[in-house]
């Protein structure tokens, strides 16, 4: 048994901890009834997200064993092994699902601390360079999903959701030092730094997005992905001043915006704004978790 952590290892589980966490707190984020309905990623509902994450949680735990042991971990077919255990799996009761997802962790968890050796390589695809994956899936689902689910919110509503979420990555991003607020591997290769000009992005466009409806305008199309690469790369020229005070002057017009649409729609803004921050508040949370930042 490993009885002299050291900070490899540590980090390790920091790392599954901080996304794990991040993980329960996007489950919260979907109603119990909400968890059933296919689709969120590709035809799973988060309920059968939650069996395969305990799929993988097991897995993680059988590969560090054998590579402790000095052993080749096998040649594992994912596809394979997603489609049969998600049939396996389909028939579960949400409650059913929990405790699978929650006792195949703690397993996972105490399987691993039991080792004598443990490596980042070992884990990482299946535990903590896995979970992001699926969060990013509830939120970009909730998002995509809002003008169903939010339909019924007033413009008072939609305003209060985007001032809380907005709070919240305030908050979330304050603080972080000079030093590593440029550091990579928040959000894939982007740092923190990136983050701030990203989210200023979608606020520009969620606020040209309302002043076109009130206007009774049509809507452009566009490449998400090519406005990301393109933003990315003009923001890097930007000092981290110019890029905060970009965020806030940009999130100041969105504002005003709001406040001058009387008939204001969740689905106008949401992806883009309050269901847009949490998957990036997630992001920095975790990093600054696992980080000690």
């Amino acid at each position: 048994m490993t009885t002299t952590p050291n900070a490899t290892v540590e980090q390790i589980f920091a790392k599954i901890d901080a996304w794990w966490s991040e993980w329960l707190r996007a489950l919260e984020a979907v109603d119990d009834a909400e968890k059933l309905t296919p689709g969120v990623c590709e035809a799973w509902s988060v309920k059968d997200m939650m069996t395969h994450l305990a799929v993988w949680d097991l897995h993680a735990a059988e590969i560090a064993e054998q590579q402790a042991r000095g052993q080749d971990g096998p040649e594992d077919d994912v596809q394979t092994i997603n489609n049969e255990t998600s049939a396996r799996d389909a028939g579960m009761t949400l409650e059913q699902a929990r405790t699978r997802m929650d006792d195949a962790h703690a397993e996972m968890l105490s399987r691993l601390r039991a080792l004598d050796a443990l490596e980042p390589e070992w884990v990482a695809d299946d535990t903590y360079g896995h979970y992001p994956e699926h969060v990013d899936q509830i939120y970009d689902w909730l998002g995509q999903t809002a003008d169903v689910r939010d339909a019924d919110f007033s413009p008072d509503d939609v305003i209060d959701r985007v001032n809380t979420a907005w709070s919240d990555w305030l908050k979330i991003t304050n603080g972080i030092a000079t030093d590593v607020i440029d550091e990579a591997g928040v959000c894939g290769s982007w740092s923190v730094k990136d983050l701030l000009g990203h989210v200023a992005v979608w606020d520009r466009e969620a606020t040209a997005f309302v002043r076109r409806e009130v206007a009774g305008q049509e809507h452009r199309l566009f490449d998400w992905r090519k406005v990301n690469d393109d933003e990315a790369e003009r923001r890097r020229q930007l000092t981290l001043a110019d890029l905060v005070k970009e965020m806030h002057a940009t999130h100041a017009d969105l504002v005003a915006a709001l406040g001058a649409a009387p008939n204001l729609e969740a689905g106008w803004v949401a992806s883009d704004t309050y269901l847009h921050y949490p998957q990036h508040s997630a992001q920095v949370r975790a990093w600054r978790a696992w980080r000690g930042v």
